[in-house]
């Protein structure tokens, strides 16, 4: 019943922000970008190679690549735009 009631909330949400269109000048970040993406997994790479087991560190490395191979810049830069907050949780809504 609580993972319905959330579900309903958060497709009221959705609704309600459908039309929202940013004010203009301002550069919202895209954090799903697979150009940040690389560079997050870049930074932290040799961290997660110490913990990780192989499989799953070549598993993510296929993922990204796969993300930067089916959305190219030109291509990620031309879908549209939303608001994502990412961290769903009663304390966010």
């Amino acid at each position: 019943a609580q993972l319905a009631s959330a579900g309903r909330a958060l497709a009221a949400y959705h609704r309600a922000t459908r039309a929202f269109d940013p004010p203009p000048g301002k550069a919202w970040p895209r954090y799903q970008d697979p150009a940040r993406i690389r560079a997050g997994w870049d930074a932290m790479r040799s961290d997660l190679a110490a913990v990780l087991p192989p499989g799953d560190l070549t598993f993510l490395e296929a993922r990204i690549a796969a993300l930067e191979a089916g959305y190219p810049d030109s291509l990620y830069d031309a879908l549209p735009r939303l608001v994502v907050h990412g961290d769903y949780h009663p304390g966010n809504v």
